[in-house]
């Protein structure tokens, strides 16, 4: 294959200025199952570092950030809230 586990790891490497170690490890889980969480950052930085990555041929997916959206799992926990700010 064309793209490898020491391919997408010295990528990581490189654009991310990802540790070796944690590099090899996601390369490996992305290869097994699929995917891999890279890790967040700012939203230029991020769109930024995804370009870069599509660019080596690696499959990056971005992401936006969504605090509280509409769906369950895009909840934002509300334990943290200010009672006063319930039921707005």
């Amino acid at each position: 294959p064309k793209i490898t586990v020491t391919y997408v790891s010295g990528s990581l490497e490189y654009v991310l200025q990802m540790p070796s170690e944690e590099a090899t490890e996601l390369s490996s889980f992305a290869r097994e199952e699929g995917m891999a969480c890279l890790g967040t950052w700012p939203r230029e930085k991020c769109l930024n570092l995804g370009r870069q990555l599509q660019m080596r041929d690696i499959v990056c997916r971005v992401v936006p950030f969504c605090e509280g959206g509409q769906r369950g799992w895009q909840a934002k926990d509300a334990s943290n809230e200010d009672k006063a700010g319930a039921g707005r």
